[in-house]
């Protein structure tokens, strides 16, 4: 089979590092190039989200082949900005390391995507409260999203005047934030079903202020590249991520403001800092990220850049 096809790179990109094995034999029998492409770190991962311990046998075995793959791969490709240091821990040479985050399809946010149509009930919404600074949200009602943190603050600054927020999607936790409004009597809330992927930029068009949270984990330090942000940063709008990331690209390029997760006061000043700025300094603050990912973001250059350093 290897004498037919002939490899020129092979790459590891299972969640678990277990494929490592199999992708550098395959790489030494095909004299190809041999990488780990990283988007979540195990076995730290389930070790914090599942609280196993490290002389736990599952444990031990992903760490070992995570070993194997630091020590022998070509390059180690990774979604996590800050993940080298950790890498380097285990084994990784130095100059084996290179970040390629997540990216976007210029055709899927070009003048007319923005403008679709939206089902009657997302339009009503937004023109009813379209001279009110909208906070916004679109995605998953999960747990890991922390879109409980912004339910609270909305509570904390119901009586602000000329603030709304918007939660469009479907997820478990719906109920839980229907039940905070209903029990804090919220009047500047509205939860929206969600809409298909390519109504997502014309959703947002209509946010002033975006929000994206997590949950506290240690491992967000390591980096993210969640497409919701890219998305965000897509149509422009001032971002408040309340994930535990210092050194973020919303904190690099100023696209926002980034608090500590789960800090309802955080998100609450934040909120605050955003909505008392003038229209023209949060589409100033929203057009920084649009640039950059307009810049360094299309799935053609991440390809690319995938590709360059085997090259």
């Amino acid at each position: 089979m290897l004498q037919d096809v002939k490899p020129d790179l092979v790459i590891a990109s299972s969640t678990y590092p277990l494929d490592n094995y199999p992708a550098f034999k395959i790489a030494k029998m095909a004299n190809a190039k041999y990488t780990y492409e990283v988007h979540d770190i195990w076995p730290l991962s389930p070790m914090l989200i599942g609280g196993y311990g490290k002389w736990h046998p599952f444990i031990m075995v992903m760490q070992w082949a995570e070993d194997f793959a630091y020590r022998h791969v070509d390059k180690v490709i990774s979604l996590l900005w800050n993940a080298e240091g950790h890498m380097r821990e285990r084994g990784l040479q130095s100059d084996k390391f290179v970040c390629v985050p997540n990216g976007y399809f210029p055709e899927e946010w070009t003048a007319d995507k923005v403008d679709l149509p939206l089902p009657a009930e997302h339009q009503h919404c937004f023109n009813l409260h379209k001279d009110e600074i909208i906070v916004g949200f679109a995605g998953g009602f999960a747990a890991s999203g922390a879109v409980t943190t912004l339910v609270k603050a909305a509570v904390e600054l119901k009586d602000r005047i000329g603030l709304f927020f918007v939660l469009v999607g479907k997820g478990p936790e719906q109920a839980q934030y229907e039940q905070i409004v209903k029990e804090h009597h919220l009047t500047n809330v509205s939860f929206l079903p969600s809409v298909p992927k390519k109504l997502i930029p014309a959703i947002i068009k209509h946010f002033d202020i975006a929000y994206l949270g997590g949950v506290h984990s240690e491992l967000h330090k390591y980096g993210t590249s969640y497409n919701k942000m890219t998305d965000y940063m897509l149509s422009g709008k001032p971002i408040i991520q309340a994930v535990d990331e210092p050194g973020s690209v919303v904190e690099r390029i100023k696209c926002g403001v980034r608090v500590e997760a789960e800090n309802v006061k955080e998100v609450v000043k934040a909120i605050e800092s955003l909505s008392g700025l003038s229209i023209e300094e949060r589409e100033k603050m929203g057009l920084k990220g649009k640039e950059y990912v307009e810049k360094n973001l299309p799935w053609s250059k991440l390809a690319e850049d995938f590709l360059k350093p085997f090259v």
